[in-house]
This record gives C-alpha cells, structure tokens and sequence, in this order.
C-alpha cells in the first residue's frame, strides 16, 4: 500500500517545484492528469488486483470523465447567459453552483448504476467531445498569474494525495473496485478552485479562466486512461510508458493551440 503512496508524493512535490520555479507558465503542467496516473498506476502494479477488475475500473474511470466535464459546462454555460449583468450575478452563482451539484450528483448516480463496458467507453467519448464547449470562446489573452508555493500549501496538497491514494487503496481492499473507478473523477480540486473564484471574485474573468485550464486537463487523462486500457496485456511497464508518450503528444498539441494565446500577469500571488 505504502509504495503506490510515496510515489504519488514524490511524483506531487515534483510537480509542484516545476510550478514554483516555472512561474505562471508552470501553471500549464496542470493539463498533467497527475491524479489519473496515480490511480492507474497504483492500480495497475497492485498485488490485489485482477486483470477483469483492473479493466472494470479503468473503463469506469474513463467514463467518469464525464462528470468534470459537464460540472464545467453548468459554469460556462450559466457565465454567458450572465452577459454582464454583475449587479445581479451574487444571486446568478448561486444557481449556477446548485446546478452544477445536482448535474453532478445525477451523473454519479447514473455511472454508479451502469454495467456496460460499450455504455462506458461511449460516455469517455461524449465528454471528449463535448468538452470542448468548455473551450469554444477562449479569449485572446489568457491572463496567469504566477504562483508562489507556500509552506500550507505544500502540506495540504500532499495530505490530499496522501489520503486519496490510502482511500483508494483501503476501497479496493474491501472490494470496492467499482467506487474507485466512479470517484476518481469527482471534481473535487474543481469545486475548491471555482469556490474560491466565485466567492473572491468581481465579474467572471477569473472563473472563466479556472474554466478553461481546468478543461484542458480532460483530453490528457481520457488518452492515459485509454491507451492503458488498450495497451493492458502489454505488461505494466510498457503500458504506463507507452500512455505516458500518448498523454505527452496531447498536451503537447494543446500547448501549441494555446499558447499563442497565453499573456502573463506579473503579479505574485499565494494560493
């Protein structure tokens, strides 16, 4: 159990010194599904597990993408019918955030419910399509702002990493392969980035910011996770390295589309 844990700690504080280091443009290695790679790979290299049950999981966590995604898109949605109207939009958020939960809470229910691999691997490809509604109106300039990582802030990420990778680990334990898979892809970083925005906040540009880098996050986690589900009897090794590559070439061409339209604000700042 111990194994799989230190290695998403270390693989974390390495991320999380590229950030520090990298400024604002360190914020981009967030399109890393980091949570994904640690799920599968923890899974993948479990003792515990099956081959059937290693791919139930895989294919629930490829189809519980969908969750994020249409969490995000109650957001974009819900800031273009806003329009502007700020005087108002105090009472318009908390619509938008009553919607969301509920979209979210249904998109559980019905995942939890499903048996089908076809059902599965056809909700990864819906979300891949449309989540790019989560992108479509883009602004010319994204506006970044450098992030200093603090002592808090380094303690609270690892004990968030620390204690999803021992839940997982304690659920696939007790024969909850199936939760592993659906939960894995709850938006709960979402919910605390788009809290904090929504809350702090006047008008929509920052929120709608949160939306757009968090949504280039899902197209990097659907090819890790599929590539591994197709690459599966390759041997574990193989397998992470090869969607490694795959998850590499994506973000790759997302930064590429992007990054023209990335400007940096230097303005330091403490999550």
């Amino acid at each position: 159990m111990w194994i799989p844990i230190l290695l998403g700690l270390a693989a974390t504080n390495i991320l999380l010194l590229v950030i520090h280091f990298a400024g604002a443009m360190g914020l981009l290695c967030t399109w890393l599904p980091a949570r994904t790679i640690f799920i599968i790979a923890a899974l993948m290299y479990s003792q515990d597990i099956q081959q059937e049950k290693l791919l139930t999981i895989m294919l629930f966590n490829f189809g519980s993408h969908l969750i994020p995604v249409v969490f995000l898109i109650v957001f974009r949605v819900g800031m273009h019918c806003y329009r502007g109207r700020r005087s108002r939009f105090g009472t318009h958020w908390s619509w938008i955030w009553f919607i969301a939960i509920v979209v979210v809470g249904i998109s559980l229910a019905g995942l939890w419910v499903l048996k089908s691999n076809e059902a599965l691997i056809a909700l990864g490809g819906v979300a891949a399509v449309i989540n790019f509604i989560n992108v479509q109106d883009i602004p010319k300039h994204i506006r970044l702002q450098p992030i200093q990582v603090t002592t808090s802030y380094l303690f609270l990420t690892n004990a968030t990493v620390a204690a999803m990778l021992y839940t997982i680990n304690i659920l696939i334990e007790n024969g909850y392969e199936k939760a592993v898979g659906v939960i894995s892809n709850v938006p709960f970083i979402s919910i605390a980035l788009l809290a904090h925005s929504t809350c702090t906040s006047q008008g929509t540009q920052t929120t709608s910011q949160h939306v757009y880098m968090l949504a280039c996050q899902i197209w990097p986690s659907l090819i890790f996770v599929l590539t591994t589900v197709l690459t599966r009897h390759f041997g574990h090794q193989q397998s992470v390295g090869i969607a490694g590559l795959a998850t590499t070439i994506v973000i790759g061409i997302q930064f590429g589309l992007f990054m023209e339209k990335i400007h940096v604000h230097q303005t330091n700042i403490v999550p």
